[in-house]
């Protein structure tokens, strides 16, 4: 009898959770909303593989039947310096550094709008001079995602606001 009124009270519990949860109106805030923006335009200043990258990425998150038609400059600058030596002297890792400066022309409002963005990774030295190498391009690769969703995400919540 107890096994019986157990099973009925969890039936009646996952019930009632499930109902009160469904309904609370909860939204993710960095949902993509791919009608808020019609990037007309990108122009890169700087590494020019790192805006390719950025400039799909941003073009992804573009629709021509938007609202808000903008233009975009991006001003990207890298920066390696050495974070660490060992006691022969030799280089034992480098610090990757890019800074991203992004200037949107809103074309509806005439309004320029400026944002930086700076992320950095650091870089393993390997024992080859190609796997250092290899490293940095996968340090670069991973730091251009990061700053690419930054971005995105900022735009999102400017123009949906």
């Amino acid at each position: 009898m107890t096994l019986l009124k157990n099973k009925i009270y969890i039936i009646f519990i996952v019930i009632i959770s499930t109902i009160f949860l469904s309904s609370c109106g909860y939204k993710k805030i960095n949902q993509l909303n791919k009608q808020l923006i019609h990037i007309q335009k990108v122009e890169i200043v700087g590494d020019n593989r790192i805006g390719f990258n950025l400039k799909n990425s941003l073009l992804m998150n573009s629709t021509s039947n938007s609202a808000n038609k903008v233009n975009i400059k991006i001003n990207i600058s890298k920066k390696k310096t050495i974070k660490e030596k060992d006691s022969t002297n030799k280089i034992s890792k480098y610090n990757m550094k890019l800074d991203v400066f992004l200037e949107i022309s809103d074309l509806d409002q005439n309004k320029i709008v400026t944002r930086n963005f700076k992320k950095e990774r650091e870089i393993n030295v390997s024992t080859s001079h190609s796997g250092t190498v290899q490293n940095e391009k996968k340090a670069i690769e991973n730091l251009t995602d990061l700053l690419a969703e930054d971005i995105s995400n900022y735009l999102n919540l400017y123009y949906r606001n």
